[in-house]
């Protein structure tokens, strides 16, 4: 998973709301099979809204869910599915190791205890 940093400062549901949610995150960062990095703020392709790429089990096929302005997008089209993935790995590149975005999400706790 990649979180943009700004998702981490803006305040919903106030200090102590904040503050539970970044402490569950940082829980799941130790499940071996999860990884979290902090995208840092700045222009991004992620910036338009969420990305989710989903594999088949076989690996044969994938299929990108795209949130946008005016709704959702959900499609299998290869050639939608290759940009989109080779954007989520721009994306991933330019984001925090996973250590140094554990390390930035227990700070951003102490911000909201």
């Amino acid at each position: 998973m990649v979180l943009d940093e700004g998702v981490l400062s803006r305040p919903i549901g106030g200090p102590d709301v904040m503050r539970k949610q970044l402490e569950r995150l940082l829980e799941t960062t130790r499940a071996p099979h999860i990884t979290v990095q902090i995208c840092p703020l700045g222009a991004n392709p992620g910036l338009s809204g969420g990305i989710v790429i989903a594999k088949a089990p076989n690996g044969t096929r994938s299929t990108v869910y795209l949130e946008t302005a005016a709704e959702p997008l959900v499609t299998s089209h290869a050639e939608v599915v290759e940009v989109v993935t080779m954007k989520l790995d721009a994306i991933r590149a330019d984001a925090l190791p996973q250590r140094v975005s554990v390390e930035f999400i227990r700070k951003m706790v102490g911000k909201w205890t």
